[in-house]
């Protein structure tokens, strides 16, 4: 292998699009997609380079104790020397947690473990504006963690923090930063304008689009059970439990979550200095311009904590059959909670497996 592009993300900017395009559907010989159990290499890699790999919210979620996880990173590391040994010209890793999670120090790992068997070494990565970034982000930790919390500055995306490490151990030559443009890439598509400026070629038909937005009162019930509900859980199948969960919400449909410019704006405002050095880092502007709040826009925790009846009706509805007497008020979470376990469990029921709970 002569070139080793590393994909880091940044997060929310189209890269399990990319990652399960070029898992499924690259054949450009010139290329390999280091296989390194998953499409994503987020997990492997942190499980293989994090200082402290069992505290990596995957490996907690599993259950995994520290031998377990230990275990895992030895073998990930020995994969990952193989895979670099590939007769392919070049190899791409992508993982939006290596921009997202790992530290300056475990960043250089991963860097001097590639340059053991390659010498062009790479970083890329696409960079989101603050808005955007902050309200995609806020989703997804609530579909993937407990989220009990509706702290939305914790979601700034601390630029310097997150791309400074890559010039200091790549060299700024060897790190390319591209906005998060999807009116520039072509036809929309973030995953041909990422084929195209690395050089692989993809044809149209094989490209996959995942789309991870979610309704507005889908998020809300996901909210409530996070916060007031039994749990995310622990055990070798919660994260499939709770995405086949998160896969029967979304079915409530109806419009996206909106989170008001005026809740994000002063965290804009305070983050000043950092926005403005990845802008000066990326030669454009990230400003997004003011935005007027529709009568949807979440303000505050009280507005994401407000259900339709009709929502609860829903609900109820696809719990047909089980011991659901009567709605709950839209003010008694805990009830509410209750309700979305029971579809958890209804859409699980196929699992046999014992889940601790939190």
């Amino acid at each position: 292998m002569q070139r080793c592009i590393v994909h880091v993300g940044m997060h929310k900017t189209g890269s399990s699009s990319i990652q399960r395009t070029l898992f499924r559907e690259l054949r450009d010989s010139r290329f390999r997609y280091l296989d390194l159990g998953h499409e994503n290499h987020s997990g492997p890699l942190a499980t293989a380079f994090l200082a402290v790999p069992e505290k990596y919210h995957l490996n907690r979620k599993r259950g995994l104790n520290a031998a377990a996880v230990q275990g895992e990173r030895q073998r990930l590391r020995q994969q990952l020397d193989r895979e670099l040994q590939s007769d392919a010209e070049i190899g791409i890793i992508s993982g939006e947690d290596i921009s997202g999670l790992l530290s300056p120090s475990e960043v250089s790992d991963l860097h001097s473990t590639i340059s053991k068997h390659v010498y062009d070494v790479v970083a890329v990565g696409y960079v989101r504006p603050p808005f955007g970034f902050m309200e995609s982000l806020f989703q997804q930790v609530v579909k993937s963690s407990e989220a009990r919390d509706f702290d939305v500055g914790r979601y700034y995306p601390q630029y310097l923090k997150r791309f400074r490490k890559f010039d200091q151990i790549f060299g700024r030559k060897n790190v390319l930063l591209w906005p998060f443009s999807s009116r520039d890439f072509p036809g929309g598509c973030v995953v041909r304008d990422f084929s195209k400026r690395v050089g692989a070629t993809i044809p149209e038909s094989d490209i996959h689009r995942v789309n991870e937005a979610i309704p507005r009162e889908a998020l809300s019930l996901l909210f409530i059970y996070r916060k007031f509900g039994p749990g995310y859980g622990i055990g070798p199948n919660v994260v499939r439990e709770n995405n086949n969960l998160i896969m029967a919400l979304m079915r409530i449909g109806g419009p996206k979550l909106r989170l008001s410019f005026s809740l994000i704006k002063p965290v804009i405002e305070q983050n000043a200095a950092d926005l403005a050095w990845m802008e000066e880092r990326l030669g454009v502007s990230l400003g997004e311009g003011d935005r007027a709040d529709d009568d949807d826009a979440i303000r505050n925790e009280g507005d994401l904590l407000q259900v339709k009846p009709d929502t609860l009706r829903w609900l109820s509805e696809q719990l047909e059959g089980s011991d659901v007497r009567s709605l709950p008020s839209p003010r008694d979470f805990y009830a509410i909670a209750q309700l979305v376990h029971k579809l958890r469990d209804k859409v699980n029921k196929v699992h046999g497996t014992f889940i601790k709970r939190n």
